[in-house]
């Protein structure tokens, strides 16, 4: 990114982003609310290194032992804060202008609605409860002390992560079908059944998971919960506001 559009950005939104306690890392805005939720905002340059965009992440301490924000994937765009499909902008004064106004009225409220397990629980009508994926919605339920919801989620994943493999495995099938040689071929096989052992085991561990919150012994899921709040605070200590 442009070091003047980025340092503009960064003079335009100091009131705003200070005041709501995030913590500035080069092109990286963190914070941790309530020693529960770790928000993001990331300023990213295209591949070209004419424009810009913004990147926004929400991840809850329970779902995930965060060990480096930064390799987390953030997978909502402003534009979605704006109602729009994705955009990027130019390099000038008046783009800086515009992205520091729109982070401060749309897309910070919006983090503000969700600074704990129970509020981004509750949360149904922003762009980021259309980004929260099953695994995250079943720790917050555990988190809550919704078991119900939480074995809703727990089988929504499971369904998903089969759906998921059966798509991979038919490419590899496809792959396979496709080698021009006895070696490649093998090759691929190798690869196939390393993915499928990865897969299953994945699979082996959501089922017994499953059948935990089906004999009412949560404890196991309970000590995960708190072994990811404890790795996600002692990383990101420096920015719990």
């Amino acid at each position: 990114m442009d070091k003047t559009t980025l340092k503009q950005i960064k003079e335009n939104l100091k009131p705003h982003m200070k005041a709501a306690g995030f913590k500035t890392e080069g092109q990286w805005y963190v914070r941790v609310t309530n020693r529960q939720i770790c928000q993001i905002i990331n300023f990213q340059g295209s591949s070209g290194g004419d424009c810009f965009t913004v990147n926004i992440g929400i991840y809850p301490l329970c779902a995930e032992a965060i060990t480096n924000y930064k390799y987390l994937n953030l997978d909502i765009r402003i534009a979605e804060f704006m109602g729009k499909a994705d955009t990027w902008w130019n390099y000038t004064k008046e783009s800086a202008d515009q992205v520091a106004q729109i982070l401060s009225e749309l897309v910070l409220p919006v983090l503000e609605r969700c600074t704990s397990y129970e509020a981004l629980f509750a949360v149904t009508d922003t762009v980021i409860s259309e980004h929260m994926w099953y695994g995250t919605l079943f720790y917050l339920s555990m988190a809550n002390g919704e078991y119900e919801k939480a074995a809703f989620y727990l089988e929504k994943q499971i369904a998903a992560q089969r759906d998921t493999a059966e798509e991979n495995l038919k490419w590899y099938d496809l792959v396979i079908s496709e080698a021009t040689t006895e070696s490649a071929k093998a090759d691929w096989l190798v690869k196939k059944e390393e993915y499928f052992q990865f897969f299953q085991k994945d699979i082996d561990r959501l089922l017994a998971m499953k059948e935990q919150l089906k004999q009412g012994n949560c404890s196991g899921i309970l000590d995960k919960i708190a072994q990811n709040e404890k790795a996600g605070l002692e990383n990101l200590s420096k920015y719990v506001i």
